[in-house]
């Protein structure tokens, strides 16, 4: 007797129903860089002040404590890789082997990287999203990466009310968990830094243009309660793709999209991939759950109505195309119905809330 798709409905209910509240509590990987020998190449996990080790420099217990600090809720928690402060090539070879595997939404380093560097993590969480399906993003200071996973923050002078400067690299802790600490219902724009007294003054003109070219800035409204805020949440996305639109440059938008992929994803690769038979009426029913996940978030204002979900027609016809299959005499139903092997090839409609025009993402289980 099948038991799976009982327990899947179980599963997407509980991942639509918490969606808001894990979105408000994301993860951040930190790459921080040290001289103690027994931090070098290993990793701590820090979700309070108190997980922070005694012996770290001050340098780095601020960039963790700046990370913790959140925006409307605190980081789910921060998980920090060290690499050795005195290396010079290749010196995050191991913190990118250490991330591969773990499970995060933000990835950053205060550490000022060269441009081999950059294209190097750009490398990296493009193959990581396109091959793994991950859902991380990477943030870093002065990165043109033209890209939805990255976040290119160029603010300037911040300082707080302790007097304490920071450079543009300094504060991307602080942006990651700022980011991390928001939930999806709302967006980052107008969100304040509380601690912040002080950026490089920009006028309303020139921050409209560093928003138009990908740019995560930080903008003093003028408002002496609220004064220093973030300018619009931007990723670094400039060119558009073939599917995409301009709601792909928000970075809500995307995590949105992310959390979605990787829900549906992980539920059903635990309790459906090769514990039920892959035929069409299975096929149906795994669309049938989604449709209630989806039905979920559309109460919780997540999405609009209007989306749609089915069996991806153009990556079913290439799939069966790839192992003999002659396409072009078969019916559209008999594609569908078509024995994909192992594969599953699925492709949903969704339309975001804030979002003008519909987005469109695929799902390859």
């Amino acid at each position: 007797m099948d038991i799976g798709l009982p327990v899947i409905k179980v599963e997407f209910q509980a991942k639509a129903e918490t969606f808001i509240q894990r979105s408000q509590n994301g993860i951040v990987d930190l790459i921080l860089e040290t001289d103690i020998p027994e931090l070098i190449n290993s990793n701590i996990i820090c979700k309070n002040s108190k997980d922070i080790p005694v012996d770290l420099d001050e340098k780095n217990k601020k960039h963790i404590l700046n990370a913790l600090i959140g925006n409307f809720s605190k980081p789910y928690r921060i998980e920090v890789f060290f690499i050795d402060k005195f290396k010079t090539e290749d010196r995050f070879k191991q913190a990118i082997e250490f991330f591969t595997v773990t499970k995060a939404n933000y990835l950053t380093t205060p550490i000022v990287l060269t441009q081999d560097e950059k294209l190097e993590f750009y490398d990296f969480i493009t193959l990581i999203r396109e091959e793994e399906s991950k859902p991380i993003k990477f943030i870093a200071a002065n990165f043109d990466a033209d890209h939805e996973a990255f976040i290119n923050f160029t603010s300037l002078g911040m300082e707080d009310k302790f007097k304490l400067s920071y450079t543009t690299e300094d504060f991307l802790p602080r942006i990651s968990g700022f980011i991390a600490g928001t939930p999806i219902n709302i967006s980052t724009t107008y969100s304040s830094f509380p601690e912040i007294v002080k950026i490089d003054k920009k006028t309303r003109t020139i921050t409209d243009q560093l928003i138009n070219n990908g740019e995560y800035v930080l903008y003093d409204n003028g408002d002496p309660t609220n004064n220093i805020v973030a300018a619009r949440g931007v990723n670094s996305l400039r060119t558009l793709r073939n599917y995409q639109n301009d709601q792909f440059r928000k970075i809500k938008i995307i995590e949105i999209i992310d959390m979605m992929t990787e829900d549906i994803q992980t539920t059903a690769r635990r309790h459906w991939v090769g514990k039920l038979a892959n035929n069409y009426d299975n096929k149906i029913l795994l669309i049938a759950e989604i449709m209630d996940y989806f039905q979920s978030l559309q109460r919780q204002e997540i999405i609009d109505a209007g989306w749609e979900v089915g069996i991806d027609m153009d990556a079913q016809m290439t799939y069966l195309e790839s192992i003999g299959e002659n396409v072009s005499e078969m019916t559209e139903l008999e594609i569908k119905k078509a024995n994909t092997r192992d594969k599953v090839f699925l492709k949903a409609s969704i339309k975001v809330l804030d979002a003008i025009e519909d987005i469109y993402f695929k799902v390859a289980v």
